[in-house]
């Protein structure tokens, strides 16, 4: 099917700048003499096959027709999927450095390997957890590409709360022993909990706000990222103001 698409055609007119050729693939395929049951039978193996078909396709047009006077491309689902995926390992690439990156901050700031390894996994199983928030109790079942896209935001996010509260946990260490003694973790980790986390509540529920307005979007993947992005700001919040200081309070009394 030929479909020629310029605004400026009409009868006597019939050179246009723009075509498109739609090519339909049915199933189920009959490949060297076997024929599939339907769609579903052995349903990766005909994948490969049409994608292969297209691959062969885009780089037959292109031989014969590319050139000055025309530019062949080709647009096909699971060629398409094939280019999204090779993109997408390039773009994980990025998250692995991003990762090593805080991971690297974490551990110059906190001044331990240790809570810099708990920090990261704090992180990294917020996104599973926050999955399970939205879709078992939300009720937001659409997870698209732009969700894993929040590892980059979330580390940003979740590195400040740490970094708030290990701070005033070092503040604690300079009052005066007659109203808090270095040595009385207790106390200490008290006035930090009561100074840090009134502060990454503040930041963590602004950023949550900005992200949750998503949510009165009419476009979906849009709208389920702004609900993903909101909760795993509230998640990583409970996880800095509640894990991490057990995590701190082990590594001072035992590490």
């Amino acid at each position: 099917m030929l479909k020629l698409f310029e605004e400026d055609i009409y009868e006597k007119q019939y050179r246009s700048l723009h075509l498109i050729s739609q090519v339909q693939l049915y199933g189920p395929l009959n490949i060297g003499g076997r024929r599939y049951r339907n769609i579903d039978d052995d349903e990766d193996d005909q994948m490969d096959y049409k994608n292969q078909f297209v691959h062969e396709l885009r780089d037959y047009l292109r031989e014969k027709y590319d050139g000055e006077l025309f530019t062949v491309e080709v647009f096909d689902e699971v060629f398409f999927e094939n280019l999204f995926l090779k993109q997408l390992m390039k773009d994980t690439s990025w998250a692995i450095l991003s990762i090593i990156f805080v991971v690297c901050v974490f551990i110059v700031h906190l001044r331990s390997v240790f809570l810099a390894m708990i920090s990261m996994m704090l992180i990294i199983f917020s996104v599973p957890l926050t999955a399970m928030i939205t879709e078992g109790v939300l009720g937001v079942t659409f997870f698209g590409q732009m969700q894993m896209s929040i590892v980059f935001i979330i580390c940003g996010v979740s590195a400040d709360d740490i970094f708030v509260f290990m701070d005033a946990w070092r503040q604690s260490k300079n009052f005066d022993p007659d109203i808090i003694h270095p040595d009385d973790k207790k106390r200490r980790m008290a006035y930090t909990f009561r100074r840090a986390s009134r502060a990454m509540l503040f930041t963590s529920s602004t950023t949550s706000a900005a992200f949750i307005i998503n949510a009165f979007s009419a476009v979906m993947p849009l709208k389920a990222f702004g609900i993903f992005a909101a909760v795993i700001v509230i998640v990583n919040f409970l996880e800095a103001a509640f894990v991490f200081p057990t995590a701190l309070l082990f590594y001072e009394q035992n590490i």
